[in-house]
Formats: structure tokens, C-alpha cells, sequence
């Protein structure tokens, strides 16, 4: 048997989410215990939109996959709670994939001995190990003309009578 066979797998969590306006967290990583786990509290600075910031809690070392789902969905509803009593604004997500590397890229990646990870809002519970990559990328829009003009220039009748 290789020692790959005889090691027990870990599992890991990514529960990302959005809050509606800034949060005083610098860049660096705040680590938090919640029943002797550590989770690492990032601020996610490739999800930035306006008048709202992405943060990401991760946590390491469950014997499980069922372990860190249920450990995930405690964690999201205490910050949940949290957001509602305290009126922050939290948008938790619905555990669903929200982008990420196409199959080249994630091919290509593996060949080197990189796993990447999609972007998820809200849980991801994943296999920890190796070399494990969250990508991002980001995009900005700038508009050099008036929005005004560009309405009563617009193909579209609803629109022309916006302007």
C-alpha cells in the first residue's frame, strides 16, 4: 500500500460572502476560534463591487465531508443571525457555483499539480491537499460618454422615452 492509501483525507470549507458596505478588516488574515477550530477571515479584494465587499471564512482539518458541511451551514447561520441582529447587510449566497476556470484551464492546471477550485458564494466543502487554487478575475467598466446621449441614441423605443 502507498502512503497515499493509508492517509486519512482531510476536508476543508470555504464559505464566502458579500456585505453591503465596507467592513474595517485590512488585507491580512484574522483567525478566529469557534469550538477549538480555527477559521481564517479574509477579505476578498478581486470581488469588489460598488457599495459592498466579498469576505471569505475558511476552515481546515475535518475528518469529513459531512463534518465540514454540517460545521459550514452552523457557520453560516450564526453569521447569518449576526447580520440580521446587527443590520450589516450580509448576502450569504446559496452554495452555487458563481464562476470560474473553464475545463482547459483546469486541465491544463492538473497537468502542472495544481487543483483549481471554482468561485462559490456561499459553502464550498472541498478535499484538502496538494496544491489548491482559488483563481479570480476581475473586470471594470467606464463609461466616457454621457448616459443621457447615449438613451436618445438608443434602437430601443422603452428607452427613448427614459431620456
Amino acid at each position: 500500500m502507498s502512503d497515499n492509501e493509508n492517509t486519512i483525507p482531510s476536508w476543508s470549507l470555504r464559505f464566502r460572502f458579500r456585505m453591503a458596505r465596507p467592513f474595517p478588516l485590512g488585507d491580512d488574515a484574522v483567525t478566529l476560534t469557534i469550538s477549538d477550530r480555527k477559521l481564517f477571515l479574509r477579505r476578498d479584494p478581486s470581488r469588489m463591487a460598488v457599495g459592498s465587499e466579498w469576505f471569505s471564512i475558511d476552515a481546515h482539518g475535518f475528518p469529513t465531508e459531512q463534518n465540514a458541511q454540517a460545521f459550514a451551514l452552523d457557520l453560516k447561520a450564526a453569521l447569518t443571525l449576526v447580520g440580521m441582529r446587527l443590520s450589516l447587510g450580509i448576502d450569504a449566497g446559496e452554495d452555487k457555483f458563481s464562476g470560474g476556470p473553464g475545463k482547459i484551464l483546469i486541465d491544463k492546471a492538473a497537468e502542472e499539480g495544481i487543483t483549481l477550485r471554482p468561485t462559490t458564494h456561499g459553502i464550498d466543502v472541498y478535499p484538502f491537499g496538494g496544491n489548491l487554487q482559488f483563481p479570480n478575475a476581475t473586470a471594470a467598466l467606464t463609461v466616457n460618454s454621457s448616459v443621457d446621449r447615449l438613451l436618445r441614441h438608443s434602437e430601443w423605443p422603452s428607452m427613448k422615452s427614459r431620456a
